[in-house]
């Protein structure tokens, strides 16, 4: 069977729409992806490497007021903060599997840090906790150093996880973008659609005004000898038919 021009063209529309509605289903599941990346890693990660740097404050914090005026309350506090710090880096060391430079950040010089700060400030607790207050006191003023040490390895952590949700955020931007794109495809695609049904219809419209004028007098609008041989010719099948069947 030969296809018409007009049934080609609304062959391939249909065809541009499947393509064109697979394509957006990925889009979308695109976008779904990487929002779900956003809140699976950037944001955990931007959470938990700002918690490093004050939770080191509170440590040296805790540490001096104890040294001045030792009390359950800042001990408690110090344990509070030693645990918030140990949950952090785990939870760090479980989010950065998928950013390299974050990975770096953190065991090779985050930790190591910190690490090296809690056994000073548990030698401090020790020194008050035995009577040694005046060498406690005499001290006091080092876990400074840990602090001005870590504030350019705080930077870089921040620098890194300002790149990891800008990068984030661009892959979800041109995952929209994407969907974007589709979305005026299948616009375009269904108005060439709208636009060939509509030309069915004056083309339908078109052959029938082509065959009244082919069998009626175009002054008086009475069927001419034309009509006349197709009425006979179709009532003759008619009646062929009509005798085949008795």
């Amino acid at each position: 069977m030969k296809w018409s021009t007009l049934q080609r063209y609304l062959f391939l529309a249909l065809c541009a729409l499947l393509f064109t509605s697979v394509w957006s289903y990925q889009a979308f599941l695109k976008i779904e992806r990487e929002n779900a990346r956003i809140l699976k890693e950037a944001i955990p990660i931007s959470t938990e490497a700002a918690e490093l740097f004050p939770a080191l404050l509170n440590l040296e914090l805790s540490v001096r007021s104890y040294i001045l005026s030792p009390n359950k309350t800042d001990l408690a506090q110090y344990e509070r903060t030693i645990n918030q710090l140990d949950q952090t880096i785990t939870r760090l060391n479980r989010l950065d599997a998928n950013h390299p430079i974050m990975r770096k950040l953190v065991r090779t010089e985050a930790i190591p840090r910190i690490e090296t700060a809690t056994q000073f400030y548990d030698k401090q607790f020790e020194l008050v906790k035995d009577g040694d207050r005046a060498s406690a006191e005499a001290r006091r003023y080092q876990g400074m150093q840990f602090i001005e040490t870590f504030r350019p390895v705080d930077a870089r952590l921040r620098t890194d996880v300002n790149r990891i949700i800008a990068e984030a955020t661009q892959r979800s931007e041109q995952a929209s973008n994407a969907a974007k794109w589709v979305i005026v495809v299948v616009a375009s695609i269904a108005v060439l659609v709208l636009i060939a049904f509509i030309q069915t219809f004056r083309m339908e419209r078109s052959k029938q005004v082509l065959i009244h004028r082919s069998l009626h007098d175009a002054l008086t609008g009475i069927p001419n000898r034309r009509a006349f041989e197709a009425s006979r010719r179709s009532q003759t099948r008619a009646d062929t038919a009509l005798l085949n069947t008795d």
